[in-house]
């Protein structure tokens, strides 16, 4: 995912695409959406196979089903983390290095203090 995301970041930042926030949520939506079905085919796939020892009951499905279990657990947090969480943290690393950079070019940051002496607090 973060492969996709890092080349639709590339690109937009070739062109000069990415100025604002929401241009980097349009990005990592451009580039997340190539991700989606893909990792609902291989969890789906993963689950499917899985199915028939968790319905099953013959010898050796009690060691089975808890060997299959947390597979079936680590499936479903890796689908929410891929497709939900790390294009989230991604724009929110990308969002917090735009504004760092203004501030580099001399374009003050959203959030800058007004101008005027610096007072230091102990």
């Amino acid at each position: 995912m973060v492969v996709y995301l890092e080349q639709a970041y590339e690109k937009r930042r070739a062109e000069g695409r990415i100025r604002t926030t929401q241009d980097l949520v349009d990005c990592a939506l451009d580039g997340a959406v190539l991700r989606v079905r893909p990792m609902l085919m291989t969890v789906g796939m993963n689950l499917v196979g899985l199915a028939p020892v968790m319905l099953s009951d013959g010898a050796g499905a009690d060691v089975a089903q808890r060997i299959a279990s947390p597979m079936i657990g680590g499936l479903a947090t890796l689908l929410l983390m891929t497709l939900l969480i790390d294009p989230a943290a991604y724009v929110t690393a990308c969002s917090v290095n735009l504004r760092v950079r203004r501030g580099h070019d001399g374009v003050p940051p959203a959030t800058a203090p007004p101008p005027g002496p610096a007072v230091t607090t102990w």
